[in-house]
């Protein structure tokens, strides 16, 4: 059971500091070759680490992550999830929440994990989107 929740920790903990900018967890969580496909392939962590300093400075996330699953298979494992993402890109001078208009998508996700004792990686972050919002 604590290798469950320890992955099931990451997956969390990994979606909370993209919301939040917090790139260096994210570098922290992911091993040096990891995959992550976004709109393209990033491969590498030096490489997630540039892509996410692409990242429009306005723009605000959050990540819903639900229906967890985690497969265990040989040295790693894998958690499946679900995935509800709400974004807007604010000009910065606003002081109230922005409205974002509702989810922007909803994606079947999943992680891959390599599991070495107590160190556990993400090996592969990827998503289907099912539900895709309307572009405004």
């Amino acid at each position: 059971m604590a290798i469950r929740e320890a992955v099931i920790d990451r997956v969390i903990d990994f979606w909370r500091a993209l919301d939040r900018r917090d790139y260096a967890t994210i570098l922290s969580l992911v091993a040096e070759d990891c995959v992550w496909q976004r709109e393209v392939l990033v491969s590498g962590r030096a490489a997630i680490g540039e892509a996410l300093s692409k990242r429009p400075a306005g723009l605000m996330t959050r990540h819903q992550i639900t229906n967890l699953r985690v497969k265990s298979d040989g040295d790693g494992c894998s958690v499946a999830f679900l995935i509800t993402t709400f974004g807007v890109v604010r000009s910065g001078e606003e002081d109230s929440p922005p409205d974002c208009g509702g989810p922007a998508l909803v994606a079947d996700g999943e992680m891959r994990f390599s599991i070495d004792g107590e160190t556990i990686l993400i090996t592969a972050i990827g998503a289907e989107i099912v539900f895709l919002a309307p572009q405004k």
